[in-house]
């Protein structure tokens, strides 16, 4: 068993002993894969609030703990990684999960947090986890200019664009190539 299969192990079964209300703990994704580190991601732990993902789960219907379970893959295995528009420590990642609704989950990954004490700290924090019907719009600036790619897997990127019916030219800062869909 490798690591990452023992990290997806021990936090399904850290959310499945979870009550769905006790909050002050996070639950450890882990350290990032390769992936993430190739897209610039720092090596810290990544974390998701239990508070966090009450309110995301309250939130959002279409997502249920299985859902959140999955979006392991989708962080450790990603297909494109880009950077937020809101948010330059942020990068959202992008797999091919799905919630109830067919709606593409997104998770936003926030890079070295600030605490209520204004500290910097060496984790990586699951700040968003979402169904998105429209993917479009993480993809551009209002100003019309494409936002930086850090990682694609160029083995999936072509299926996925075409099952998200995306048309992007991609570029990524990482990679020489791009990625153009006709």
């Amino acid at each position: 068993m490798g690591n990452l299969d023992k990290q997806y192990e021990k936090l399904c079964k850290n959310l499945d002993k979870w009550d769905g209300n006790t909050i002050g703990f996070s639950f450890n994704f882990g350290k990032p894969s390769n992936e993430l580190l190739r897209a610039g991601i720092p090596n810290y732990e990544i974390r998701l609030d239990a508070t966090k993902l009450k309110s995301t789960l309250n939130k959002h219907p279409g997502l249920t703990i299985n859902e959140i379970k999955n979006s392991f893959e989708t962080i450790m295995n990603p297909i494109l990684v880009i950077d937020s528009k809101s948010n330059e420590n942020a990068k959202i990642v992008l797999g091919d999960l799905y919630d109830i609704y067919d709606k593409l989950i997104t998770v936003v990954l926030l890079i070295a947090p600030i605490n209520r004490k204004h500290n910097r700290l060496d984790i990586i924090k699951i700040s968003s986890i979402q169904g998105r019907s429209h993917i479009y719009s993480l993809f551009k600036y209002a100003n019309g200019e494409n936002v930086p790619i850090r990682y694609i897997d160029e083995k999936r990127i072509q299926n996925w664009l075409n099952v998200n019916r995306l048309q992007l030219p991609l570029r990524s800062s990482n990679l020489d190539s791009v990625v153009t869909i006709s």
